[in-house]
Formats: structure tokens, C-alpha cells, sequence
């Protein structure tokens, strides 16, 4: 593949004396979509790729353009529907920009329908489909439905969400089929876990990303003040080699701007062998239990509420929280 020049296009971006074209009210594209178009179009000609190799291209490049990882599904969009051979996208007009949103559905199997979902396309597959719908706010989402009804993926507000139950074991595998990180993993970490009833929300525009994580946090941080409240004792496992079963109780929570801060304070350490209790392993307390640091005991627990919060928070907190551990036998 011959030299795109990424780094001096990048250059006379940044001192403006790229495509110096004015951008007025009927210009389809801002200079800077422009120039990255052009940029895309030089690796089209020299690599002939796949849509998927264009997809990944846009992924890893438009950082340095200056866009952010939310303007992708937009970018590839607007790219791919209004794709010109001539490389003149300051001629488009606003009058001639094809959107996502009109295309007609294409009819794919189930199995084949993920390239579609990472595209944002609309398709028809076995009782599941992706179409893009407007709510009564005017704002536009992409809807994966099973069975013609429920939404179990949505793209909207520049944000993937994904339904917390699969309904159904069909279903389940319909998930599968169309899971958007299956293309993009950093999509993951964006996106939010709804429960049905938020999933519609956010479908009819009821709920804004935002408010809906705002609610969820509130929610969690309800849940273990009840716990804290209610001096409830939990017991988990936690830990692999050794594996360790442990007992708590909460003792305070709160947010750290999005990250989810708790204190818990331990009372009991068991240390666990196949599948066992070890009655000889040593008291943990007096720090004669073999194999079971203070260290290693609270990497196991932060693991174990990694997960555990995840779920709870409907978004991912993997490495973005933080566990205060105090002991009292």
C-alpha cells in the first residue's frame, strides 16, 4: 500500500491550508469531515479494502482527525452513504446527503447479521430486524428487534444499549448474533445495561443516557444503604488460587464523580480447598492463614465487585472503583 502521509496531512490541517473552501449553509460536510473523506478515499484506492477493513481504518484514525469515539457510527455513516470516487466532498451539498436512516432493509440470515448491526444498517433476518426509527422528540435510534417487538440492542444519542434479560433462549441467540462489540470491543466499554422497561424508554426518547445513569446510581447506592441500614451480613466468594469465601457488612458508599466508592469491613476469611473449607489453613487475622495476604485478599474482593457492580451499574466499572477494607473479627 503506498503512503497516505498521514502525518503532513495532519500538518496543513492544523495550519489550514488544506481544501481552503467556505463552508456555507448548503455545504453537506465541515471541512474537517472533508479532509478526513479524502484521506479515507487515498487508502480505498491503494488498498482495496473490505467494509470491514474501512470500518477499522475510520476506528483507528479519526482520533488524530480530532473526532472522538462517539462520532464514529456517524462518520462511517455519513462516509459510506455519500462516498464520492472523485474525492470532491466540498462539492456535496446538503440537499444531496444520502442518511442511514432511509435505506431500505437488506434480507440476511440471523448469522450474517452483525455486520449489518456494526454498520448501523437496516436489515431483516428470522424474526429479527434493524431499523432505525425516530421518536416523537425527532431524535433518531437504531433498533434491533426480536420477534418484531422487543428492542434488545439500541443505538441512539451516540450510545450503545443493550437489554438486561434475553427473554428467551431464541433470543438469547439472536443477542449473539448481533452484539456490536463483536466488530468494535472498545464499544463495551461505552455501552449501557438497560432493563426492559429502560429500554423503552429510551426507544420512545423518554430517558436521555445521562438521567439514565444518574438513576441507576442512585439506585445502587439505595441498595447498599438499605444493606447498611438493615446491618445485613454478606457472604461471598472471591478469589481463584486460593480461592476464599468471605463475610461483611457494608459500611458506607458514595460516587466519586462516575465511580462508585464502598466500604466494607470483613469479620470472617475462610480459605477454600476443593470445594471445602481448609479448618488447618491458619487464621487470617493474625496473618497465619498460607497463601492469603491483606494484598491478596483485597485484589480478590475489588475483582469481585468489579463484576458484581458492573451488573448492578447496567455499564462497565471494570479498573474505575474503590473498596475501603477495615477488619474485626
Amino acid at each position: 500500500m503506498k503512503d497516505i502521509g498521514l502525518h503532513s496531512i495532519i500538518k496543513k490541517v492544523l495550519l489550514e491550508e488544506v481544501y481552503p473552501y467556505v463552508i456555507g449553509d448548503d455545504k453537506a460536510f465541515t471541512k474537517r469531515e472533508v479532509i478526513f473523506f479524502k484521506f479515507i478515499n487515498e487508502y480505498k484506492e491503494s488498498a482495496n479494502p473490505t467494509s470491514q477493513q474501512i470500518n477499522k481504518f475510520i476506528q483507528s484514525n479519526a482520533s488524530s482527525f480530532g473526532f472522538k469515539l462517539d462520532d464514529f457510527f456517524e462518520l462511517y455513516n455519513r462516509y459510506t452513504q455519500n462516498y464520492r470516487e472523485d474525492g470532491n466532498y466540498e462539492d456535496t451539498k446538503t440537499s444531496e446527503l444520502k442518511q442511514v436512516h432511509n435505506l431500505k432493509a437488506k434480507k440476511v440470515t440471523n448469522s450474517n447479521a452483525s455486520e449489518r448491526v456494526s454498520e448501523l444498517l437496516p436489515f431483516k433476518g428470522s424474526n429479527l430486524e434493524g431499523r432505525w426509527e425516530q421518536d416523537g422528540k425527532s431524535d433518531w435510534g437504531y433498533i434491533v428487534l426480536s420477534y418484531g417487538w422487543y428492542p434488545i440492542y439500541i443505538y441512539k444519542y451516540k450510545k450503545w444499549f443493550e437489554v438486561s434479560g434475553s427473554y428467551s433462549s431464541s433470543t438469547g441467540k439472536q443477542m449473539n448474533n448481533t452484539r456490536p462489540t463483536r466488530w468494535n470491543s472498545k464499544i463495551g466499554k461505552e455501552m449501557l445495561i438497560c432493563s426492559k422497561d429502560e429500554m423503552a424508554e429510551i426507544r420512545r426518547g423518554a430517558i436521555k443516557p445521562d438521567q439514565l445513569i444518574v438513576n441507576k446510581n442512585n439506585k445502587f447506592t439505595e441498595t447498599i444503604d438499605n444493606l447498611i441500614d438493615s446491618r445485613t451480613l454478606q457472604t461471598i466468594r472471591a478469589g481463584w488460587f486460593p480461592r476464599l469465601k468471605l463475610s461483611f457488612y457494608y459500611t458506607g458508599v458514595r460516587f466519586n464523580e462516575k465511580m462508585p466508592e464502598v466500604d466494607i469491613n470483613i469479620n470472617k476469611v475462610d480459605k477454600i480447598n476443593n470445594n471445602k473449607i481448609d479448618r488447618d489453613a491458619g487464621d487470617f487475622f493474625t496473618d497465619n492463614m498460607v497463601g492469603v495476604t491483606k494484598e491478596y485478599l483485597k485484589t480478590s474482593v475489588t475483582s469481585y465487585f468489579e463484576r458484581s457492580f458492573t451488573e448492578m451499574l447496567g455499564r462497565d466499572v471494570s479498573q474505575n472503583i474503590m473498596v475501603n477494607i477495615t477488619y474485626n473479627k
